[in-house]
């Protein structure tokens, strides 16, 4: 994801210092390096074990010690570190899962760019209690997540 989206992202979650945040795809560590300065805690999730092992010491070596990398399914999250202040999406979705949804906290916000094809938008979702509210924010592009299929809808 481009630096410049990612940014409008952290923005648009509304991220604290107190925040406990889970990072989906997340590289190389880029976007989880960027957070663990930022927040109380990251988790930070990839499907690559390659980029997983990459992304750990990378935050090694940078010394971000509130910072863990499993490796795991994108659209999974990690259910066993849940609930989470924010969780932020690195990459280009066509729907967001409810288990995703499933690990906010009362009042925790999810933010990712969703697509239909050529088009992106960034949009945010907000838990109140058991229900999730979500409004587009600002036009993006980024690279397509893996694991994030389209839904099939109901066709006649």
């Amino acid at each position: 994801m481009a630096p410049r989206t990612f940014a409008k992202l952290v923005q648009l979650a509304e991220i604290g210092p107190d925040a406990v945040v889970l990072d989906v795809g997340c590289a190389s560590g880029y976007s989880a390096a960027v957070l663990a300065r930022l927040v109380k805690s990251v988790v930070a999730v990839e499907v690559d074990a390659g980029l997983v092992a990459r992304a750990s010491e990378t935050l090694r070596q940078l010394e971000a010690p509130n910072t863990l990398v499993l490796e795991g399914a994108l659209p999974k999250g990690a259910p066993t570190h849940a609930p989470f202040d924010a969780i932020l999406l690195e990459g280009a979705v066509p729907n967001v899962p409810q288990e995703l949804l499933a690990q906010l906290k009362d009042a925790g916000r999810l933010v990712a760019i969703v697509t239909d094809g050529a088009v992106g938008r960034a949009k945010l979702w907000r838990r109140t209690g058991k229900l999730f509210d979500a409004r587009p924010a600002f036009d993006a592009g980024a690279p397509p997540l893996p694991g994030f299929a389209h839904q099939p809808e109901f066709v006649l």
